[in-house]
């Protein structure tokens, strides 16, 4: 997140709070704040904004781009999240294992040759 990230979140919230009407504004917003990993500061800004405004339709418009943000953030974490590699299984049980394969291939040879 660099300073020109920030200039321009700040620039496109602007404008959201312009004309919170305009689906284009929003998408803008939230499109820069998801490539910029700003999603955070883009659900606070609506969190706060929603409880300025007047009208429902715009409380429900607000809840619905919330609501869009923290399925971004999840698919976000989702996408960078990794799976844990396989332990490694140590050479001294390796070691054993062979071994231990071994005395019982001996021993089931000298059986069958009783």
């Amino acid at each position: 997140m660099s300073e020109a990230d920030n200039t321009i979140e700040e620039a496109l919230w602007k404008k959201v709070c312009e004309d919170f009407d305009d689906d284009a504004a929003h998408r803008g917003y939230v499109t820069h704040c998801q490539r910029a990993d700003l999603l955070a500061v883009a659900a606070g800004r609506y969190r706060e904004h929603k409880d300025q405004l007047e009208s429902e339709s715009q409380h429900a418009q607000a809840d619905k781009r919330l609501a869009a943000i923290a399925s971004l953030a999840v698919a976000s974490l989702d996408a960078k999240r990794t799976t844990p590699a396989a332990p490694k299984a140590s050479k001294v049980l390796t070691i054993i294992v062979t071994v231990l394969t071994l005395a019982a291939a001996v021993g089931l040879v000298k059986a069958l040759m009783l």
